[in-house]
């Protein structure tokens, strides 16, 4: 190849490299990618489990795929024609051509390297396990280890320049230098969550973390304040964007993306498809990309995240897998987190509590409700469960039996002794316990024909509040989150036509209500078996109608009750923890599911077979969505079929390589 082209392709600055080249297809037995990053929102790279490396160079309209090794790779970046990318067991891999070949280094004592900053052409951070960080003066050539004065892991790095650089990690650990890394100083942050990112604009920080973590500082460092995110789904942030002081992308939990115009006080979330667990995030200008460690399917948008696009082939495809089939049929909504670790979830049936590790994949009976009275006499429904934030071996359950009355049992050891500590009959199919949302020693309880009860010690005593209103036969309760003297109530009796179907809305905390709405007229729509409420929109509550009547939204805290779809049977209802934009609700018996983008204005239904009945749900995020079926737990499961080429190549057609060019001089190259 001639001297002339060759300086013809550095003219480019986005060149696949030598015209021609092909690169072996990346292994495809691992899931999604770990980054993404844009030097210029056109020019695209995301690296990912498995060695692979997409590449596009339209905006993410398209990619190619190349691979470095076949271990995971948990960062990129770009200067020019140069990349690096780092990966595990010390690994940093390095590209001369912009991906069209790769060679790898190993780092002593072969540190994980979870992140890569490269500042200028000729300086580039890395940081990993142990502590670790290592500076490169030469492009990645070489390395030279740092002193970071920690032993932790530390999780991403960034440089606003050669000398200015910020490093963060586990344990609330943040390193900063002004010196190019001769001294790494420790900077005392208010959390002691494991750090995910960093970003900077001028004297303008913001870090995000695990367990909701999200903090900035607008004096270079100096004092910091917590961001109230609202996620009381406990999910990580793994990814910020800090545009301007002003202009602030988050980014994580099972796929949320929040944009802030005024530094964090209001945040508009993004309207996308996207079911995963969010990895990385790039923004320049209004160009935006992200990407999921679940996925290989990176989201674009052009306008500022108003719309989000999927690669040219990519499509989305969903179902529902059947994880844990159990005896005997679920009553109620008995589906709950894990205070203290989002990953567990228990769910009650009958006399039989389960639990599950690992988000609802798999699961184990834990614990059995007692038999009130001879051992041929056992409980054989449980409408609602509910466990302590402070406590994780209180639990409180909702129980029943053909031969006991309707009662709550409440444990203080994990369910090896039950107490009796109210017998009320409630409604057969309704959920009659709730928590208070922001007093998590208050509890709920709505029985039949009867007034709300509340407990102040998570269930030990109770006492019926002093409101003149009788309940039918209480469906649901909700407290409404940063609003708890709003309580709202759905009541109704299965088959009741006079009245039908009621919303009740209460104000000062449950003392009084007010009917809201009937749905009179409405055939069929004799209860409101389900209704939900996020903490990030807490002015939009959901309810649901049996056996027909559809779905109601409210969007002025449960005042009116306009009528958002009018699927029949439908049923259990929830919002997903982590992003208002996406309300869930599952039909009875309709063997299908509805999914909001919008908030609630449209849907869309994902149909499956053999679903059984539909009881309760949960929604952790967008990523982690549990049905709890007539005789199972059912899991939702998003695929996005996409591959990409194999071969990334480029073609000149002008020059025709008959040409001399003058050194120096400006070309057109086609």
């Amino acid at each position: 190849m001639n001297r002339r082209l060759a300086i013809a392709s550095l003219a480019l600055g986005i060149a696949f490299g030598i015209a021609g080249v092909i690169v072996a297809p990346s292994i495809v037995h691992a899931q999604g990618f770990h980054a993404v990053h844009s030097p210029d929102g056109i020019d695209i790279w995301a690296v990912g489990d498995g060695g692979v490396i997409y590449r596009s160079t339209n905006t993410g309209a398209d990619y190619f795929s190349t691979s470095a090794g076949s271990g995971p790779l948990r960062s990129v970046a770009t200067q020019g024609l140069v990349a690096l990318v780092t990966a595990d067991n010390g690994l940093v891999w390095r590209s001369v051509n912009s991906g069209g070949a790769w060679t790898s280094q190993t780092l002593a004592g072969s540190p994980h390297l979870y992140g890569v900053a490269f500042p200028s052409p000729a300086t580039a951070y890395v940081v990993g396990a142990g502590g670790a960080i290592w500076k490169s003066t030469d492009g990645g050539v070489a390395w030279t280890q740092q002193f970071s004065s920690t032993s932790a892991a530390l999780r991403a790095v960034r440089f606003t320049d050669d000398q200015t650089g910020w490093a963060v990690g586990d344990g609330g650990v943040v390193r900063h230098t002004v010196d190019g890394g001769l001294n790494w100083l420790p900077v005392a942050v208010p959390s002691p969550n494991r750090l995910k990112a960093i970003d900077i604009s001028g004297s303008t920080i913001w870090i995000v973390g695990e367990r909701g973590t999200c903090m900035h500082s607008t004096d270079g460092g100096a004092n910091w304040q917590h961001v109230n995110l609202k996620l009381d789904s406990r999910s990580a942030v793994r990814a910020v964007r800090v545009v301007t002081p002003d202009t602030i992308w988050v980014a994580g939990g099972g796929g949320f993306v929040r944009r802030s115009n005024d530094g964090g006080a209001t945040w508009t979330f993004m309207q996308h498809k996207m079911h995963g667990a969010l990895s990385g995030l790039s923004v320049v200008g209004n160009r935006a990309h992200f990407c999921s460690s679940k996925h290989r399917t990176v989201f674009r948008t052009a306008n500022g995240g108003a719309t989000w696009l999927m690669p040219t082939l990519a499509s989305m495809s969903q179902t529902f897998v059947n994880k844990f089939a159990h005896a005997g049929n679920a009553r109620g909504s008995t589906i709950v987190q894990s205070p203290v670790d989002e990953n567990t979830f228990y769910g009650a049936v009958n006399n039989y509590i389960h639990r599950s590790r690992d988000e609802g994949e798999t699961w184990q009976n834990i614990a059995t409700f007692p038999m009130p009275n001879a051992p041929a006499i056992s409980y054989n429904k449980c409408n609602a469960f509910l466990i302590s934030p402070k406590d994780t071996n209180l639990w409180i359950a909702a129980v029943g039996g053909s031969s006991v009355s309707d009662r709550l049992l409440r444990t203080t050891n994990a369910g090896a002794k039950w107490d009796t500590v109210l017998i009320r009959d409630f409604g057969e199919y309704g959920i009659p316990l709730e928590m208070h949302p922001d007093k998590p020693d208050t509890l709920y309880f709505g029985g039949d024909f009867s007034r709300l009860w509340r407990s102040t010690d998570f269930g030990a005593t109770w006492g019926e509040l002093g409101s003149d209103s009788v309940f039918r036969s209480p469906c649901d309760i909700v407290v409404v989150p940063d609003s708890s003297n709003i309580i709202l109530v759905g009541d109704g009796v299965t088959g009741a036509t006079n009245p039908p179907a009621q919303y009740y809305k209460s104000t000062d905390g449950g003392l009084t209500f007010e009917l809201k709405h009937s749905r009179t007229g409405i055939v069929g729509a004799s209860e409101v078996p389900g209704m939900a409420c996020s903490r990030q929109r807490n002015s939009t509550i959901l309810g649901t109608n049996w056996s027909a009547g559809g779905v109601q939204r409210s969007l002025d805290y449960g005042t009116t009750w306009p009528t958002t779809s009018g699927a029949q049977q439908a049923w259990g209802a929830d919002i997903v923890r982590d992003d208002p934009n996406v309300p869930v609700f599952a039909l009875y018996s309709g063997n299908a599911a509805y999914f909001s983008y919008d908030g609630g204005a449209t849907w869309t239904p994902v149909s499956v077979l053999n679903f059984g009945s539909s009881n309760g749900l949960l929604a952790r995020d967008r990523d982690v969505i549990i049905f709890q079926q007539s005789a199972a737990y059912w899991k939702l499961q998003t695929t996005y079929p996409f591959t990409a080429s194999a071969v990334q190549s480029l073609n000149v057609s002008s020059p025709n390589g008959s040409e001399e060019w003058v050194g120096g001089t400006v070309r057109n190259i086609v």
